[in-house]
C-alpha cells in the first residue's frame, strides 16, 4: 500500500543519515492496478540530507483517524527493515498509554518496547530515579539494537479528552528531549489531536521533518479522488495477482460501487481494508474464492460497523449506504469527478 511506501521512504531516509542504507520510494498505481501516477500524500524529494547529523534528528507526525491503517502500516515497515538488518531493530514501535504523563513514564514504555529489564527498575523508582539515568539506559539499548526511529503510537492518548492544550503542552517537551538526544528520530502517530504536541511547542514544531496525513479524502479534490479509487483498484487486482481470489471484486468498476465504498468508509482507505479482510475471512470459511459486492461486502461492512465503539463502550453511529442508500451528494460528486478525470461509469 501507498501508506507503507511513504512510511518506508521516511524511515529509510532517516536511516541514511544514521549509517543505515537508504532506500524506498513512494508507490504508484492506476485504477486498474497498473503503473501510473499516484499524486496524493507523498514526501518531498529532498534527496539524502548529508548535512543531517546525530544532533539534528527530526520528528514527524503521521495523522489519521482510527482505522486508517497507521499502526498496521508502520508495523509492516518495521518488520520489513528488521528483515533487511537481521539482529537489529531499526524501528521501535511504542504504544503510548493514557497514563503516560512524565518523562520517566515515557522512558519506561520505550524500555518495555525493547523488552529491556531496566524498565522494571525505572518503573519501581519512578519518583527517585533520575531522568538522565533512564535516558542513558535507552541510549545504550538503542545503540545496541541499531534503532534510528522510535514511533510513538496512539500519541493522542496522552492528551486525553479534557484540557487538551495544557496536557499537550506538558508532554511535548518529553518528545523534544528524545529528539535532542540525537540518537533516533521520532514519529508521532495518532489522531488529529496529536498535532497539538507540535502546535504547543514551537521548538518541537521547528524540528518537524514533514507530515503524512491519512485523514479522510476530499471527494471533490481531483488528487484525493484519484488517490482513493486508484489505490482501492490496485488492492482489488492485487488479491487476484496474489492468488487469493479467482477474480476481481469490482470495487471501483461503476458509480454505484464507488459510492458505496465512499459512504461506507467516509473516505478512509483503512476502513475499506478492514472490511475487505472481514469479507475474505467470511468467504474462506465457506470455501469460496470470490467475493460478491452486494452480499459479501455488505455483510462484512455490517460486521465491521458492529465493532465500532467509543471510549465508553457505546456503539458509534455510522452511516449505512446499504440501508439508507448512497447519499445523493456522493453520487453527484463521483459522477462529476469520474467524468472530469475520464473514468468510465
Amino acid at each position: 500500500m501507498l501508506t507503507i511506501d511513504l512510511m518506508f521512504c521516511f524511515c529509510s531516509r532517516v536511516g541514511s543519515v544514521t549509517g543505515v542504507e537508504h532506500g524506498g520510494t513512494p508507490g504508484k498505481s492506476d485504477m486498474a492496478g497498473q503503473p501510473g501516477r499516484a499524486p496524493r500524500r507523498h514526501l518531498p524529494d529532498h534527496g539524502k540530507r548529508t548535512d543531517l547529523t546525530y544532533t539534528e534528528l527530526s520528528a514527524m507526525p503521521i495523522i489519521g483517524p482510527s482505522g486508517s491503517t497507521k499502526t498496521t502500516s508502520m508495523v509492516a515497515v518495521a518488520e520489513k527493515l528488521k528483515k533487511k538488518h537481521p539482529g537489529k531493530t531499526p524501528i521501535l514501535v511504542v504504544k503510548l498509554r493514557s497514563s503516560t504523563t512524565k518523562l520517566k513514564h515515557l522512558h519506561v514504555q520505550i524500555l518495555e518496547a525493547f523488552n529491556d529489564p531496566q524498565a522494571d527498575t525505572v518503573r519501581n523508582q519512578i519518583v527517585s530515579h533520575s531522568d538522565n539515568v533512564s535516558a542513558d539506559a535507552i541510549r545504550n539499548v538503542a545503540r545496541a539494537a541499531g534503532t534510528y526511529v522510535v514511533v510513538l503510537d496512539e500519541s493522542h492518548s496522552v492528551i486525553g479528552v479534557r484540557e487538551k492544550w495544557a496536557r499537550a503542552q506538558a508532554f511535548a517537551p518529553h518528545i523534544k528531549s528524545l529528539v535532542n538526544d540525537g540518537l533516533f528520530a521520532v514519529i508521532v502517530m495518532g489522531t488529529e489531536d496529536a498535532n497539538l504536541l507540535f502546535e504547543t511547542l514551537p521548538e518541537l514544531n521547528n524540528r518537524k521533518f514533514d507530515s503524512i496525513s491519512l485523514n479522510p479524502i476530499d471527494l471533490s479534490n481531483p488528487e484525493d479522488f484519484s488517490y482513493f479509487y486508484k489505490l482501492i483498484g490496485r488492492i482489488d487486482h492485487k488479491l487476484v495477482a496474489l492468488d487469493i481470489l479467482d477474480e476481481p471484486i469490482g470495487l471501483v468498476d461503476d458509480l454505484k460501487s464507488r459510492g458505496l465504498l465512499y459512504d461506507m468508509s467516509d473516505g478512509v482507505v483503512g476502513v475499506i481494508c478492514r472490511i475487505l479482510i472481514i469479507a475474505l475471512r467470511m468467504v474462506q470459511r465457506k470455501g469460496r474464492r470470490t467475493i460478491d459486492f452486494d452480499n459479501d461486502i455488505k455483510q462484512a461492512f455490517w460486521a465491521w460497523k458492529a465493532e465500532q465503539k467509543d471510549e465508553d463502550g457505546n456503539s458509534i453511529k455510522i452511516y449505512d449506504p446499504f440501508v439508507e442508500k448512497i447519499r445523493p451528494t456522493t453520487t453527484d460528486t463521483i459522477a462529476a469527478m469520474s467524468k472530469k478525470i475520464g473514468i468510465s461509469s
